[in-house]
């Protein structure tokens, strides 16, 4: 009988020792599932901060710019698209999915680094400098206050996409 009771005790006292112990391990555990949860919602918000900041800046500095800015040009020959880089102006142009600045961004073309370097606006069809032998841009028609055209990447010919005229000029 006394050795019945003495499991009996030792029993509970590793019960004890291991719910003891759970309930530590699954506090830590929880503790840290907050923590990480937290780090990322900041990092979701800091990255939202940080583009609306790039947005704002390069904005106001197209802006400054008025009407002293690179343009994309449609040749006449071939209908391509092209835009040359130059020191003296900038360029901050938007591809569109439907003829509305309000409609999805599909593309940007522009001089600014912070802009263009790792896509940072996650655009669909990328984020460039220039227009160039790997990521073309082939003019279809006019529509209202856009330019229709077809994005060419690495000769895949990818989706129609929408220019504002403000940002085209035909060459001579």
């Amino acid at each position: 009988m006394f050795t019945r009771a003495l499991n009996k005790a030792t029993l509970k006292r590793k019960f004890a020792i291991c719910f003891f112990i759970m309930t530590i391990l699954s506090c830590k555990k929880s503790a840290n599932v907050n923590i990480k949860s937290e780090k990322t919602n900041t990092e979701i918000e800091s990255k939202f901060l940080n583009l609306d900041s790039i947005q704002n800046r390069n904005n106001k500095d197209i802006e400054i710019a008025g009407d002293r800015v690179n343009k994309l040009i449609v040749s006449r020959e071939d209908s391509l698209i092209w835009i040359t880089s130059s020191k003296y102006l900038d360029h901050r142009i938007f591809g569109y999915e439907k003829p509305n600045i309000n409609s999805k961004k599909l593309i940007l073309i522009s001089c600014f680094t912070a802009d263009v370097e790792n896509n940072p606006f996650g655009l669909p069809l990328g984020a460039y400098y220039e227009l160039d032998i790997n990521h073309k841009a082939k003019f279809l028609k006019k529509d209202k206050e856009f330019i229709v055209a077809k994005f060419i990447l690495y000769e895949k010919v990818m989706e129609n996409i929408y220019f504002e005229k403000k940002w085209i000029e035909f060459d001579d």
